[in-house]
């Protein structure tokens, strides 16, 4: 029993996170420091359920499952939330 259906997924959304210059964190309102700590935090959160995940119990078939899931439609949620903070902190490299 592997993960390898939820790297693709995972890979994206990382990808979505990771441009966001650090050096323009300390300008962004508590609001939106907030917003993209929260986001950041559950992400890691679930990738952490991933890393410890037992496969031992009887249910783990679905509860694998369910994790990648989880994984697959987080990216659009993230985007969602997250799209204008990118933009921000993308533009305010350039």
């Amino acid at each position: 029993m592997n993960f390898r259906d939820a790297i693709e997924p995972a890979n994206k959304t990382i990808n979505l996170l990771r441009p966001y210059p650090i050096e323009f964190i300390s300008e962004l309102p508590n609001s939106q420091l907030q917003q993209l700590t929260t986001s950041a935090d559950s992400f890691y959160q679930l990738l952490t359920r991933i890393q410890e995940f037992d496969a031992t119990p009887t249910d783990s078939y679905n509860a694998r499952t369910q994790l990648i899931e989880n994984i697959k439609g987080q990216y659009q949620t993230y985007f969602d939330q997250l799209h204008q903070l990118i933009s921000y902190g993308f533009f305010s490299t350039t």
